[in-house]
């Protein structure tokens, strides 16, 4: 125990040195000890604590102990401080180690010589009469020189001389974390002297500062950003857009390193005004820094071979945390720690060289830490004395602790893996090609699609050309230098195959163009379904296009049917003109039935499911085919009046029905045939359900579509309901008709069937649950005409309905007031809304629309019923006119009995048969 307890600071990057002078420091001596790794931590427990003493290592990490006394020395409050430097390298230095402000400097040794030196100067440091030790070296007899010269090589790897002469400013970062934050920023642990001048600083400034801090207010936010966002890939400022510092121009480069668990950066820093001179400086640090790098951290070892002795150095002991006297110098030691696994093969490897002339080897192999890690060696030797007799006497050599590069080559080879496995998952094909277009690289993808040519020329491997082929997109990537793209064709056996060609160059560290990545991906779906949107798209044209002329047309429909209706009652019964009459309502009949069907098959609804008859629309298919297929194909049906009621929405059931007849027309056009159509109700037992038709038991209705058409092989069978697959010629299909009615049947909780033969025709069934709702007949009871009284405004912008329309109320005691113009009607409702019990309008008119129309009126006489007809309209139908509070919808052509009907719901009105 000494007589006064000393505050001691000591900065030591060697763990075992820093616990040796702990243990002597504190628990043999009594001192108060706060220890540091690395100048760093240390000056950032100089900020909170005030040592009476500082013992630093000379060489470190981060901070190393020359540039830690500097800042030491440039802190007033610590300019009291008894400052201690340790250093390995000191019988090998050229400088007076004490200038940079040191009270005294003892040489590492061994550790019981350092020791002594160390409580002889603290001892000494304390008195009145201290002597001055600024004049010499304590300890330096001590010195292994060999060791020193290692250390001091080892040391010139990282920074070194070298960077002090470098024309670049050159700066080290670090933080605490793998991932620094923009309020932790990136402290500045090394600066050489071009960075110095380039900042107007010295280094004791500069050292655990912020870098952002030193550069204009713009360039000061964008660094720091770049700095907080820094994870593993080079960050590059180049020239034309530069840091602005104060009024220079800066481009920099950092290089971002991980180790362990802290990140650091390498920061380049330029004054491009001084461009050749940099570069030339650049390419002199170069050439230093690979001598540097040549004479590496090596622990040397000379072998007795008869003997089996081994003289190791301390530095071949210390890389795997052994001390020099630790373990036997002898051959059998290098086997003992070379790993199990490395050693048999490392063995076989040496006596093959040692036979060979010259005998001299290279190998790579791990060997065992004292903590029982193991790290990896690289081992170079040859023996350097023969005896006369040729025998082998003595070898001599180096290890170099490699494990950093093993690391880093691992890391990079699974990075390599990881990406060739993204690439290759891709569904994009991708090349890597030269500049003279030889194939270095294809991924997994582009293989399956073109075939293996890597080593081969492009346009030879794939086109069969002696020359670049014209409009070659690599081509102009390398004219230009930029990435180019399009879309192409070609045709295969089974179609047309449609291609998305991407390419870029890509550069060498120069930024010359070396070679380009292609990528081709086939897109042949995309266009499919591009080229089906367009066909639905003309599809929503042409049900557009129908629906306006299905207006006009009933509208022409509407006097046709109500002129004939009343002239029929009009002429005796037995005449001929009441027989000519009848077949031209009949005619008319058809042609409303026949717009009927074109509207609901193009109509856009909302789905609404209710309980309907699947005979009436059957029935309605029945009657389009009938118009629309040719003479040579027959249709017959069988039809059960007694099928019940399904749960659907009509437009989904008439569009099933469609698509199945069309499909068994398209099968028959070519020779013609017979169409069977058939409705059954069926009552679907266990046996008959489960893994046939995957729909429980129960009771259904079946539709049959049948066809005397070629038939189906079994192959094609298995995807008739795959989307896009069709087996008619290009231009006669879209491949999504039977995909359609599989999907509704599935909507509906049905199944569908097929059954074919080539040659023999097709069978669709179609299995649908009934939903044990009543429903009336499709047969109608006969017309009822209704007479009634009342005063009645119409509205249509055609003069023939409101013409017919008007006689028919006449004739069943109404008075009708007539408009051909919606703003008229308007006016003369405003000025006398007494005088009228309803108003019907017609939907579609210019000025005012029905619907307009109808709002202002109601804002006149919110109590006015309301009548609305229309021939069509994308707005209002009988459905959506209820939920506009409409009393009433009539669709246009409508019979006399209809119109009476309607009337007659809003005002009330008697019976009649046949006016």
């Amino acid at each position: 125990m000494v007589d006064e307890q000393l505050r001691i600071l000591v900065v030591e990057d060697n763990p075992v040195f820093l616990r040796l002078l702990e243990k002597m420091l504190v628990e043999e001596d009594g001192h108060h000890v706060v220890t540091a790794d690395n100048g760093l931590a240390a000056l950032e427990i100089l900020e909170g604590y005030r040592p009476d003493i500082i013992i630093v290592d000379w060489v470190m990490d981060k901070i190393d102990g020359e540039q830690f006394c500097k800042i030491v020395r440039s802190k007033p409050r610590l300019q009291k401080c008894y400052l201690i430097i340790l250093s390995g390298m000191a019988a090998e230095s050229q400088a007076d180690l004490l200038t940079v402000g040191a009270d005294a400097c003892i040489a590492k040794g061994p550790f019981h010589e350092t020791a002594g030196q160390i409580r002889y100067v603290l001892k000494e440091s304390r008195c009145k009469t201290a002597p001055d030790f600024s004049k010499t070296i304590l300890g330096l007899s001590s010195i292994n020189q060999r060791q020193a010269t290692v250390e001091l090589l080892r040391r010139l790897k990282h920074y070194g001389l070298i960077l002090q002469n470098m024309h670049d400013g050159v700066v080290v970062l670090a933080a605490g974390a793998a991932v620094a934050t923009a309020e932790a920023g990136l402290p500045i642990i090394y600066a050489n002297q071009a960075a110095c001048a380039l900042f107007g600083r010295e280094e004791e400034v500069l050292l655990a500062s912020r870098l952002p801090t030193y550069f204009n207010d713009g360039d000061r936010r964008r660094l720091t950003e770049i700095l907080s966002g820094m994870k593993d890939e080079p960050v590059r400022i180049e020239d034309n857009q530069p840091l602005r510092l104060g009024d220079r121009y800066i481009s920099a480069v950092f290089l971002p390193f991980v180790d362990g668990d802290e990140l650091y950066a390498t920061a380049v820093l330029r004054d491009i005004t001084r461009q050749k001179e940099a570069e030339q400086a650049l390419s002199k640090s170069e050439q230093q820094l690979q001598l540097a790098l040549e004479a590496a951290d090596l622990g040397m070892w000379d072998w007795d071979i008869p003997s089996g002795r081994v003289y190791f150095s301390p530095r071949y002991f210390a890389m795997l945390g052994y001390g020099p006297q630790e373990l036997p110098h002898l051959l059998a030691t290098w086997e003992k720690l070379v790993h199990p696994d490395d050693l048999p093969g490392t063995r076989q490897e040496l006596q093959e060289c040692l036979a060979r002339e010259p005998a001299a080897w290279s190998l790579e192999f791990r060997m065992r830490c004292k903590n029982g890690t193991y790290r990896w060696i690289h081992s170079r030797g040859q023996v350097v004395q023969y005896g006369a007799d040729g025998a082998l006497l003595r070898a001599a050599g180096t290890h170099l602790d490699i494990t950093e590069r093993k690391q880093a080559e691992e890391a990079i080879h699974a990075e390599k893996s990881k990406l060739e496995a993204v690439v290759n998952a891709l569904d994009t094909g991708l090349t890597m090609q030269d500049r003279n277009f030889v194939i270095l690289y294809q991924n997994d993808q582009h293989k399956r699609l073109h075939g293996e040519h890597i080593g081969k020329i492009c346009y030879e491997a794939f086109h069969g050309l002696a020359h670049v082929c014209p409009g070659c997109l690599l081509e102009k990537c390398f004219a230009d230098g930029k990435s180019h793209h399009r879309e192409t064709s070609r045709q295969r056996a089974d179609g047309s195959q449609y291609l998305d060609v991407v390419a870029s160059p890509f550069c060498d560290t120069n930024g010359a163009i070396i070679g380009g990545v292609e990528t081709v991906k086939d897109i042949t779906s995309r266009k499919m379904m591009e080229m089906q949107i367009q066909q639905a798209q003309k599809m929503e044209a042409i049900g557009t296009l129908a629906g306006g002329i299905a207006h006009d047309f009933n509208n022409i429909l509407a006097a046709i049917m109500g002129y004939s209706e009343m002239a029929m009652m009009d002429a005796p019964a037995e005449s001929s003109i009441h027989g000519m009459l009848q077949h031209v309502t009949t005619g008319a009949e058809r042609a409303r039935d026949l717009v009927k069907q074109i509207l609901t098959f193009s109509r856009k609804t909302t789905q609404q499911k209710s309980p309907i008859l699947l005979q009436v629309i059957v029935k309605e298919v029945m009657k389009l085919l009938r118009a629309t297929i040719p003479s040579t194909i027959t249709i017959s049906a069988d039809i059960s009046p007694q099928c019940g009621t399904v749960v659907a929405d009509p437009t989904m059931v008439h569009q099933l029905v469609m698509n199945l007849c069309t499909n068994s027309y398209h099968a028959m056009r070519q020779k013609g045939g017979l169409l069977s159509i058939s409705l059954q109700p069926v009552d679907l037992a266990e046996e008959h359900t489960g893994s046939m038709l995957d729909i429980p038991a129960g009771a259904y209705v079946r539709l049959s579509v049948a066809d005397t058409g070629h038939g189906m092989e079994k192959s094609v069978q298995q995807h008739i309901f795959d989307p896009y697959y069709t087996t008619k010629e290009k231009g006669q299909g879209t491949g999504l008709g039977l995909a359609v009615v599989h999907g509704i049947v599935h909507d509906l909780g049905g199944a569908i069937t097929v059954t074919s033969d080539v040659g023999q025709g097709t069978t669709f069934d179609v299995f649908l649950p009934l939903s044990g709702n009543s429903h009336e007949s499709e047969d109608m009871v006969s017309p009822v005409v209704r007479r009634g009284e009342g005063r009645i405004l119409l509205v249509d912008d055609e003069v023939a309905i409101t013409a017919v329309a008007a006689r028919m109320l006449g004739r069943l005691g109404y008075q009708v007031t007539c408009f051909n113009s919606s703003r008229d009607a308007l006016k003369a409702f405003i000025e006398a809304p007494q005088g009228f019990d309803l108003v019907i309008s017609d939907q579609t008119m210019p000025e005012y629309t029905g619907l307009e129309l109808i709002e202002r009126i109601k804002k006149v006489a919110a109590g006015m019923p309301v009548l609305l007809m229309s021939g069509y309209s994308d707005q209002v139908d009988a459905e959506s006119s209820r939920a506009m509070g409409l009393d009433g919808f009539l669709a246009k052509p409508f019979k006399d009995a209809e119109i009476a009907r309607a009337v007659s719901d809003i005002l009330g009105g008697a019976a009649e048969e046949g006016l």
